[in-house]
């Protein structure tokens, strides 16, 4: 193994190890929420969606790890059902698979808690009540650099491989300074497996993934009207905080 892949791993292993370290502190802010009533706001956050089915349609990189334990720690607690999804790729679909997410979705005892990589679905489009949808996004930056290493970490370790193996053993360096060096914004594409977070609040248009204003756009639409809450994790025991309100309320028998 590599040095620079070693010390990540090692680096992989003490995080998990703190963040379990933390969960119950994390729990316990979640459960010291205050219990919100149906048609409520908490400040400027109106609860928007079918009460009973949340869906976090995770961007990558951006604490999704961290967040998936506490739906596992808080779904025995608040006594809803939870589908964490194995797959991690792609994160557009046809019409007929969004069809059978959604069903699968509302296939699932109530209340439910669904999460997976994945741009925003328009469940209206389908017959279905549009669910709660919640997010969390990162410093740009900062993820393009996480995403980059890790994804080529995830390839040589767990052979899972989501980027042009011709692409597998550059830095962001050698990318930016000699492989792209008169088009560096290649770099933080797709081809080198960096995700752009645009697209996962946009939707399922494949005119989402080219990022120009009519996406931003269409992106920042869909979060007024169909996300209750979008935390950033610079802030995340805030969104821990909200988070604990919403919990309660879909794990109870309240609807909106």
């Amino acid at each position: 193994m590599l040095p620079s892949i070693r010390n990540r791993a090692v680096r992989v292993k003490q995080y998990k190890r703190i963040l379990h370290q933390n969960l119950r502190k994390i729990t316990q802010t979640i459960s010291s929420a205050t219990p919100i009533r149906p048609k409520d706001s908490f400040g400027h956050i109106s609860i928007k969606g079918f009460s009973s089915v949340i869906v976090y349609n995770r961007v990558p990189k951006c604490a999704s790890e961290t967040i998936r334990l506490v739906f596992r720690e808080q779904s025995d607690i608040q006594k809803f059902n939870i589908i964490n999804s194995a797959i991690y790729a792609p994160f557009d679909y046809n019409t007929e698979e969004q069809q059978k997410i959604v069903n699968e979705v509302y296939n699932t005892t109530q209340p439910i808690l669904y999460e997976r990589h994945m741009y925003f679905i328009n469940f209206s489009l389908f017959e279905k009540p549009q669910p709660i949808y919640i997010n969390v996004v990162r410093d740009p930056l900062e993820r393009s650099i996480s995403a980059f290493y890790f994804t080529r970490t995830t390839c040589r370790l767990e052979n899972r491989c989501y980027l042009n193996l011709d692409y597998l053993n550059d830095t962001l360096d050698d990318c930016i300074n000699i492989r792209h060096k008169l088009n560096p914004e290649e770099c933080l594409s797709s081809q080198h497996g960096v995700s752009h977070m645009i697209p996962f609040f946009c939707g399922q248009d494949p005119k989402c993934q080219l990022i120009n204003d009519w996406s931003l756009q269409q992106a920042k639409t869909n979060i007024m009207r169909h996300y209750t809450i979008v935390g950033v994790t610079e802030q995340l025991y805030d969104f821990f905080f909200v988070l604990g309100m919403i919990t309660i309320l879909i794990s109870s028998n309240y609807t909106i």
